[in-house]
């Protein structure tokens, strides 16, 4: 069985030896490393190049910038294996990482496998583990439904897919910059027919300046939004799933009140933004939602998005930062 190691790549000149080393280190050593620079700036094609040329294992190609979705599927057009793993140029595995993945696809002949995640900080300091296998009873329904809503996060490096499930379906990543696999990842699930779970978090998710918040705005979660409502109706799927797209709006609500809390100490201007942002997505407020596809403090918040009042919950966001704040004083 080979793998085949996808990498998208943007100025990441000061971690991208990190992670194809951490490649190169697998104990598994029947494997293909796949490496798409999307138009980086600075010298990430100089640190491709390097080990393209030491090691045939490693493919490295470029593009002009597109973004991590559009390279992501160069990537899978270059591929060779059996099963497809994402990884992002700022993250890295663990040395079993492909023994382990291996022996759960032996076990299950799956077609996906999810990847439970380490997030931490770029000094290596653990800030929780994505435990994605306490999911591992529910249905495959159940499943696709959670991970459209963020229950249980939809990105591409939570999970290795059999790659003839992505060819022979001609599915692809979004065009979109952010919130790009959100479709892919509902559709794998969608015409998988064995979906395994990896027992131990074997992913280091490193969280930097990029990845915590500046990527994060209303109009891109708007874009989100918009991406998944308009793919589900391309595929007449849409009326199956009308009521968790409808949940998926209050998570983007939520998650976006807690990032503008981050991102400004002005009160009254984060209550702006945030009814603007209710405003924006009212239409899809109304109506019967999915609530077992939605995170428990999402549920709890329905009744306060509805009435279009977000000041307590720009409150409770402002209350659990400080609070995480003075826990790590003494932790």
């Amino acid at each position: 069985m080979k793998f085949s190691i996808i990498i998208p790549v943007y100025n990441a000149e000061n971690s991208i030896d990190k992670s194809i080393q951490c490649i190169i280190s697998q104990q598994y050593t029947d494997w293909e490393l796949v490496l798409i620079d999307d138009g980086s700036t600075d010298n990430s094609w100089q640190s491709i190049e390097k080990y393209v040329g030491i090691n045939q294992n490693i493919k490295g190609y470029r593009q002009l910038n597109a973004g991590a979705g559009a390279a992501r599927n160069h990537g899978i057009s270059k591929t060779t294996g059996d099963y497809i793993v994402f990884l992002d140029s700022d993250d890295y595995v663990d040395k079993d990482y492909l023994s382990k993945v291996y022996n759960t696809i032996t076990l299950d002949n799956s077609d996906v496998i999810f990847i439970s995640v380490i997030r931490e900080t770029s000094y290596g300091k653990v800030i929780e583990i994505q435990d994605i296998t306490r999911h591992s009873k529910r249905t495959k329904e159940q499943l696709m439904r959670m991970q459209m809503t963020g229950k249980i996060p939809w990105g591409c490096v939570r999970k290795v897919v059999r790659a003839d499930l992505i060819k022979s379906n001609n599915l692809m990543l979004g065009d979109i910059r952010v919130g790009e696999e959100i479709f892919f990842s509902f559709s794998v699930l969608f015409h998988a027919k064995k979906i395994s779970f990896q027992p131990e978090a074997i992913y280091h998710y490193v969280m930097n300046d990029k990845s915590l918040t500046s990527n994060d705005t209303i109009n891109n979660s708007l874009e989100v939004y918009n991406f998944l409502y308009e793919s589900l109706n391309d595929f007449d799927l849409y009326n199956t799933y009308s009521e968790t797209v409808r949940s998926f709006s209050f998570t983007i609500i939520v998650v976006m009140i807690n990032v503008l809390c981050k991102n400004n100490k002005n009160i009254f201007i984060i209550n702006k933004q945030s009814k603007a942002l209710i405003n924006n997505l009212k239409p899809h407020l109304t109506g019967k939602i999915d609530k077992y596809a939605l995170d428990w403090k999402v549920k709890a918040l329905i009744p306060l998005i509805r009435s279009g009042f977000p000041a307590p919950i720009i409150l409770l966001s402002y209350f659990l930062t400080i609070a995480k704040k003075i826990k790590g004083v003494f932790v």
